[in-house]
């Protein structure tokens, strides 16, 4: 906590924990945390990726699979676990900013189990 000249009071969060490292905010981008290109994974696996907005704000971040939206986050945060069928799978991740505006990013992997 900060006390600014005004009396006014500023609170910091310097632990909060994210499951994955947000990009830079001077652009909308999203950065994929899991899984990683080229990725053997099980049947069941947690996708992991965060995004942020050039206005500082990022609405959603969504995961789509083999062009199906699986789920989405209303922040800049983005964890869904899910089930996957056997072979190669192209995973998007999609961040929306607070004016609709969006960019993605896509990773390929293969679930073997």
């Amino acid at each position: 906590m900060v006390k600014s000249r005004g009396g006014a009071y500023i609170w910091r969060n310097r632990n909060a924990a994210t499951d994955c490292t947000p990009p830079k905010p001077n652009v909308q981008s999203v950065h994929i945390c899991a899984p990683h290109s080229g990725q053997v994974v099980g049947q069941t696996f947690t996708f992991k990726a965060a995004g942020n907005a050039w206005n500082g704000t990022a609405k959603r971040v969504e995961l789509w699979i083999d062009g199906k939206k699986i789920g989405q986050n209303r922040e800049d945060q983005l964890r869904v676990t899910t089930s996957l069928s056997r072979g190669r799978h192209t995973a998007s991740f999609v961040v929306v900013n607070t004016f609709d505006a969006y960019n993605s990013k896509s990773v390929s992997f293969t679930a073997s189990y």
